[in-house]
């Protein structure tokens, strides 16, 4: 998802730099190469992926080096690096936007001959040459002007900040210097929006999410009471904080401040209805806001918000024929609009989204085959499509969706093999494929896949050590990998992986103790270490290993009750827990841990009767409690829980093709429970039922058989 709005929707404030003066003669050149080296510049020619342009910047490069030499002319260099950022410039409106911000930077930078100097020493590459010299100067301009404050004295080192964040965001600058001066700076003078929020980009990159909160709030907080901020400065200080609250895990948080930028974005709309750029940023957060509700569980109101942001993307297309930019919007609305209706169980309509964003795709990347985040965009869309083709329990055509993605993952990684972003890319389409292998049953062939995935993610997280996010994605995948080898029977080995992810995910989560994300993924290794122990008969170890998930998911919860991701996690946790306590002989504890599911599942449905997945955790939290009860000898309890589970299967699939698999789940379970008045040739009759219309998943397909069978011996 489009994460980063606020970049987008701001760049000519980025720094609030001050209008240049005369500048000394040298500096138009001065001005010229660091315009064409800037991070800003690189940036968009990769965007770009133009042949042409990449030929003119290493024509560019080659002949800065005959002017080094001095076999050119500095004067011609400097020409057709301003003809090319120019150039660069009416192609692309959003850079256009951040250099003329870092051309008022860096001409206001060369006012004196000394500035010019230290401008020439960063263009020569000599950064810390050039920030030294710039640290002497403003300290110098800083004393001279105290008595009229700490406002005036802070236009230099905002001058400054631009430069650092331009070498950071190069890899020319580490974090720690670049963030020294944004706190001297926000310091010197609390009331630029910019300042703060350039803080507190800085302070989330760095893992410091309660200093992103207070930089970010004081971002909104300074946008609001500033006469010369403008509902756009507002709107990103907004869309920065929702970033801030979403890594935080606070979901509240997060879906305030998106209606605050929302808000913000609909007014811009509504005074500007003929720009395109407004309703493509109220699209956007429309899109977010949308996320924030799927992740409370109100599925219903998160499709409504999809789909009015669908509404604006494909006007925008239909008025804009051929703009790249707006096809590729609505690419991603589809993406977001296929994944929430495949979790309320409409794999039909899902299917219809995703296999729309893969046409687009298909038309934009015939117009330019070289576009290499084409191909990518294409990769993602295949994979979304063949999970909900596992989903439908079509194994075999999903695999052959998550195989054509393999293909243009390996092609992208084999074409730029330095690029770790391009090998991630490969990684995590052979996890898909992993994941298919494995609802197929083939063992052998997700090992393969996570086996050969595990191999790439250590060697990028071994290249990039203080990567949380590649440490985090190797566990998830070490996880997948004990599936794998469960499945096999190779439970030793499965231990030995899931004791792995566990290890990493505890060392990510000691070191943001802070973040509810980390913490729900030690959970996750810490469940998938309990499930492979109880495998294995070591039920102190799993009923440990349960306990840790549950108290952590639990306090992340409680902290987060509109979470239903977390919620859902928790229940699965506590329905795992009771069954491994009843059979070491628990009955009361694990009635009570099944009772906990049962309670968090019956909360999640209610939240959206129309989501399948939310009424199959209830009919499964139903049977899971119906199993306790008959364990601890209440029999008529248990059939009572049982009935209710078919009575909730009846209803959904009165409403919802998916619910038929739901009634042969029910009716499975009662057929083995004396006295229900459910029989064999009921459950056979459902399962041929679901074949008939084409309903029965592949995977289902042997409890058919089963089913007859044992209505044949009933029948005896």
């Amino acid at each position: 998802m489009l994460r980063r709005l606020g970049a987008g929707l701001v760049a000519a404030a980025a720094m609030g730099v001050a209008p240049a003066t005369a500048a000394p003669a040298e500096a138009p050149t001065e001005i010229a190469a660091a315009l064409f080296a800037a991070s800003a510049t690189q940036a968009a020619v990769e965007r770009a992926d133009d042949a042409r342009l990449r030929t003119q910047h290493a024509e560019i490069a080659a002949l800065s080096a005959k002017v080094r030499a001095g076999q050119a002319k500095a004067a011609d260099l400097a020409r057709q690096q301003q003809s090319f950022v120019a150039a660069l410039a009416a192609k692309d409106r959003a850079y256009a936007a951040a250099i003329d911000s870092f051309r008022a930077a860096v001409t206001h930078v060369t006012e004196t001959p000394e500035g010019a100097e230290a401008l020439a020493k960063y263009n020569a590459g000599d950064i810390k040459g050039a920030l030294g010299v710039l640290d002497q100067l403003n300290t110098a301009e800083e004393a001279a002007i105290q008595r009229a404050g700490d406002v005036k004295a802070a236009v230099g080192w905002r001058d400054e900040a631009a430069l650092e964040l331009d070498a950071h965001a190069r890899g020319q600058l580490a974090l720690t210097p670049a963030t020294n001066l944004l706190e001297k700076l926000v310091g010197l003078d609390p009331g630029e929006t910019w300042d703060w929020i350039h803080l507190e980009r800085l302070y989330l990159e760095g893992g410091r999410l309660a200093d992103a909160d207070r930089a970010a709030s004081r971002a909104v907080a300074t946008a609001s009471s500033d006469p010369g901020a403008t509902d756009r400065d507002r709107a990103a200080a907004q869309m920065d904080l929702s970033d801030v609250k979403a890594r935080e895990g606070d979901l509240k948080g997060e879906e305030a401040a998106l209606a605050a930028s929302a808000d913000l974005l609909k007014n811009i709309g509504m005074a500007d209805p003929n720009s395109s750029d407004n309703e493509r940023n109220y699209a956007i957060v429309l899109d977010r806001v949308g996320e924030v509700e799927a992740a409370e569980g109100d599925l219903t109101r998160a499709r409504a918000r999809y789909e009015a942001a669908l509404g604006l993307q494909r006007d925008l297309v239909s008025l804009n024929p051929g703009a790249v930019d707006f096809e590729r919007d609505l690419f991603t609305g589809l993406a977001s609009y296929g994944a929430v209706l495949a979790t309320q169980g409409d794999l039909v309509g899902a299917h219809k989204a995703f296999q729309e964003a893969l046409d687009i795709n298909a038309k934009l990347a015939a117009a330019a085959p070289q576009d290499a985040s084409l191909q990518r965009d294409g990769e993602a869309a295949l994979g979304r499509l063949g999970q909900v083709e596992l989903l439908q329990g079509d194994p075999a055509a999903a695999s052959a969706a998550f195989d054509r993605a393999l293909a243009i993952a390996r092609a992208l990684a084999a074409a730029d093999s330095v690029n770790a972003a391009r090998q991630h890319d490969l990684v995590v389409t052979l996890g898909q494929v992993g994941d298919a292998s494995l609802r197929r049953g083939d063992y052998a062939g997700a090992a393969g896949a996570f086996d050969e995935g595990v191999r790439l993610e250590r060697q990028l997280a071994a290249a990039s050590p203080t990567d949380a996010s590649l440490a985090d994605d190797l566990a998830g995948l070490l996880e997948r990998q004990g599936q794998a080898l469960s499945g096999a029977n190779d439970l030793a080995g499965a231990r030995k992986v899931d004791e792995e992810a566990a290890s990493i995910e505890r060392r990510l989560a000691a070191a943001a103790p802070g973040d509810a994300r980390q913490q729900a993924n030690l959970a996750t290794a810490v469940g998938m270490l309990a499930e492979v122990s109880a495998a294995q008969d070591d039920a102190k170890a799993a009923g440990a290993n349960y306990e840790e998930a549950k108290a952590i998911l639990a306090r992340l919860s409680a902290a987060d009750p509109a979470n239903a991701p977390l919620a859902r996690n928790l229940a699965v946790t506590e329905d795992a827990l009771g069954y491994l306590l009843m059979a070491e002989g628990d009955l009361a504890g694990a009635r009570a841990d099944m009772e906990a599911a049962l309670a968090i599942d019956r909360r999640l449905a209610a939240l959206d009767p129309s989501a399948v997945r939310g009424q199959s955790d209830l009919l499964s939290a139903l049977q899971s409690a119906g199993d306790a009860l008959a364990k601890s000898g209440d029999a008529a309890g248990a059939l009572k829980d049982d009935q209710e589970a078919l009575s909730l299967a009846r209803s959904v699939a009165a409403k919802s093709p998916a619910g038929e698999r739901m009634v042969a789940v029910a009716l499975w379970k009662l057929a083995g429970v004396a006295g229900s008045g459910v029989g064999w040739p009921e459950v056979v009759a459902q399962l041929k039922s679901m074949q008939g219309r084409g309903l029965l998943q592949a995977a289902d397909a042997p409890r058919l058989a089963e089913a007859e069978r044992r209505a044949a011996e009933t029948a005896r």
